[in-house]
């Protein structure tokens, strides 16, 4: 591939070179910007705050891509390409503002509900929040933006209907896995996509190295039931390679599988059926019995208790759950 040469613009009296669908600027001296474009190519060029905004982006999705999960880069990359085109390429980092990001919500997202506009406003925010830890700004230009309240997920299933789920589902392959889901309370992701390599018989765990691990920042062990561990070995020994939860057809679950064998599930029940209602339920199931909030939090891979704070918080109005609560916490049970 040719590469890309450094022009001159009139408009503006400065040298600017073309990288992909950018335009870098290079500075108004000629030797100068010849000494920038070298940088660039040799990937030493130091950004700083009068660079555009797409050009941090871009470094930040560079970043995303080579340390987090491909559906993490997937999830950034689509968003934050959508507020680089609305912005355009000239605003610099120094210029941007909140209001640039409501605007660009407002425009793209106003159908959205409340908590994807608050998902949208934050990879903005993390962006920002990387080019300070990169030294490229002092300060992020949208800290302390106002975002629409996220809505908190109360969506889990009872052990009762747990129990009546599994008497409507006849296949084993999917028993398995809602089982699995259940009794472990893992990550879907990780149900589908454990191998026999991530199991450890004599422990009884999965474990996922730090750049299998959501989030690729440590080691992820999924503790397994006794029930969960004889399904992973029974699986692991007829699937040495490859994901060993699958089909009827021998073929690993993916979204697409899983949402149809759940959209014919649900026609069955009235409550909502779900891979994370079966996850959620583990949590919810397990605080209710008496477990402490920061080991549950570690059974299910956060590293610390928020998220569960914040999904769960529909136990703070279950009298029952407060009470057992208290009565542990003086010593009465």
């Amino acid at each position: 591939m040719k590469q890309p040469q450094p022009f001159f613009r009139k408009q503006t009296q400065s040298w600017y070179v073309q990288i992909g669908k950018r335009q870098v600027p290079l500075g108004k001296d000629k030797e100068k910007a010849w000494d920038e474009y070298h940088k660039l190519m040799a990937g030493k060029r130091d950004l700083s705050p009068s660079e555009p905004v797409t050009a941090v982006v871009d470094e930040f999705l560079e970043w995303v891509k080579k340390e987090k999960a491909p559906l993490t880069y997937s999830h950034y990359q689509r968003h934050l390409e959508s507020f680089v085109n609305h912005v355009g390429g000239q605003l610099t980092v120094s210029e941007l503002r909140p209001l640039h990001v409501t605007r660009w919500v407002g425009a793209n997202y106003s159908n959205c509900g409340e908590t994807t506009r608050n998902g949208v406003i934050g990879t903005v925010q993390r962006a920002m929040n990387w080019a300070v830890k990169q030294g490229i700004i002092d300060r992020s230009p949208v800290f302390g933006i106002e975002k629409p309240p996220r809505n908190r997920r109360e969506v889990f299933i009872t052990p009762e209907q747990y129990d009546e789920v599994l008497a409507l589902v006849k296949d084993q392959p999917f028993r398995d896995y809602l089982t699995i889901l259940w009794e472990t309370g893992c990550r879907p992701q990780e149900a589908r996509t454990v191998e026999a390599r991530h199991f450890d018989a004599k422990r009884g765990v999965w474990l996922f190295e730090r750049g299998e691990s959501k989030g690729k920042r440590k080691r992820r062990l999924v503790v397994l039931s006794d029930r969960a561990k004889e399904i992973t070995a029974r699986q692991a020994k007829l699937y040495p390679k490859g994901a060993i939860l699958r089909n009827k057809k021998g073929k690993a679950w993916n979204k697409n599988s899983l949402n149809c064998r759940f959209r014919r599930l649900q026609k069955k029940v009235d409550f909502p059926v779900h891979s994370y209602a079966f996850r959620h339920g583990f949590a919810t199931a397990a605080l209710r019995r008496g477990a402490d909030l920061f080991s549950v939090a570690k059974l299910m891979g956060h590293s610390d208790t928020k998220m569960l704070e914040w999904v769960y918080q529909h136990l703070d109005g279950n009298d029952k759950y407060l009470r057992e609560a208290l009565k542990r916490a003086n010593g009465s049970v």
